[in-house]
C-alpha cells in the first residue's frame, strides 16, 4: 500500500544495508493498523515487504535468508557429488522424493538451513549476514554431504514400502489409504529441508514400523484397525490444531509425536524416542491450543 511504499523493495541480492524493522504502525485510510515488514522470496532475488501477522514475517524472513545465502555462496554440489561412493548415488536414483537433482537441491536448502540455525536464525543487519555467509563458504559441503548420507536409509526403506503397499492384497481399502498417506507424507519432493536435520535420523524407524505392520497384519486385522482408528482420533485434532497455528514449531513437534505414537501401536519393537501416548499428545496440544 503506500502507507507502506517507503519501506518496500525489491530485487535484492544482499542484505539490506538499512535494519528491518520489526513493524511498523501505519493508517490507511485514517485506520491505525500494525504491519509486520519482512524479506520475501522472489527466486533469484529477494524483497522487503509488509506482511501482516509475526508468524508470517518469521517464515517468510527465514525463507529469504536462505534463499540470500544460497546465492552468494558457490552451489556445494559437485564437491558433495565427487565424494559421494557409487551405492550412494545409486541409491538417490528412483526416489519417491523427485529426480536426483532436486533431491540433492533439497539436501543444500536443508543444510543452509542448519546453518541458519546454529546462527540463531535470521541476522539483525548486514554485519550479521556477513558472518553466516562465512559460515555457509566454509560448512556447505560437509552438512549438504551429511544430509545425503542421512537420507540416503530413509529412500532405501522408502522403496520397501512403496515396493510392499504395490503388491499388497487383501487389505482394506482404509488401511491402504491410511499407508499411503503416511507414506507420502514423511517422503516427498522438499521431505529433507521439511523435516529437518533434527529429524531425519528418525525417519527410517518410520518407515520400518510401516514394513512390520505390513508384515503383521494378515494375522492381526482386527487389532490393526483399532490401532488405525485410535491414531486417527489423535491426528484428527492435531489436523485441526495445525490449520490454526501453521508453522508453528510446537505444532511441528506433536506432528513428529504421531509417528512415535506408530511406532507404539503397531511397532513397539522397534522403540521410541521419548515416552508417547494418547494422553501426553492430548495434553500437548491442549498446552498451546488458542483459547477462547
Amino acid at each position: 500500500s503506500a502507507a507502506t511504499a517507503d519501506l518496500e523493495r525489491a530485487g535484492l541480492t544482499d542484505w539490506p544495508e538499512q535494519p528491518v524493522p520489526s513493524e511498523v504502525r501505519v493508517a490507511p485510510g485514517g485506520r491505525p493498523v500494525t504491519v509486520y515488514p519482512a524479506l520475501v522470496d522472489e527466486g533469484t532475488s529477494v524483497a522487503i515487504r509488509a506482511l501482516r501477522t509475526p508468524v508470517a514475517q518469521r517464515r517468510s524472513t527465514w525463507a529469504a535468508t536462505r534463499r540470500l545465502l544460497q546465492l552468494s555462496t558457490p552451489s556445494p554440489l559437485k564437491a558433495v557429488v565427487r565424494q559421494l561412493p557409487a551405492r550412494t548415488k545409486l541409491g538417490l536414483q528412483a526416489s519417491p522424493a523427485g529426480s536426483v537433482p532436486e533431491l540433492l537441491e533439497d539436501c543444500v536448502q536443508a543444510a543452509i538451513d542448519m546453518v541458519l540455525t546454529d546462527g540463531g536464525g535470521p541476522p539483525r543487519d548486514r554485519a550479521g549476514f556477513r558472518a553466516l555467509q562465512a559460515d555457509a563458504r566454509a560448512r556447505l559441503v560437509p552438512l549438504t554431504g551429511e544430509m545425503v548420507t542421512l537420507v540416503e536409509p530413509a529412500l532405501a526403506a522408502a522403496r520397501e514400502v512403496q515396493q510392499l503397499l504395490d503388491a499388497a492384497r487383501g487389505l482394506s481399502d482404509d488401511t491402504l489409504a491410511d499407508l499411503r498417506g503416511q507414506l507420502q507424507g514423511l517422503v516427498f519432493p522438499g521431505f529433507v529441508s521439511a523435516t529437518g536435520r533434527a529429524r531425519l535420523p528418525d525417519l527410517p524407524r518410520y518407515l520400518r514400523g510401516m514394513l512390520h505392520r505390513l508384515e503383521r497384519i494378515p494375522a492381526a486385522v482386527a487389532r490393526d484397525a483399532v490401532a488405525m482408528t485410535r491414531v486417527h482420533a489423535v491426528h484428527d485434532e492435531y489436523r485441526q490444531l495445525a490449520a490454526q497455528l501453521p508453522d508453528d514449531p510446537a505444532v511441528r513437534a506433536i506432528r513428529w509425536l504421531l509417528e512415535e505414537l506408530r511406532i507404539s501401536l503397531f511397532a513397539q519393537s522397534l522403540g521410541t524416542r521419548g515416552q508417547v501416548s494418547e494422553k501426553r499428545i492430548y495434553r500437548a496440544m491442549d498446552e498451546i491450543a488458542p483459547t477462547g
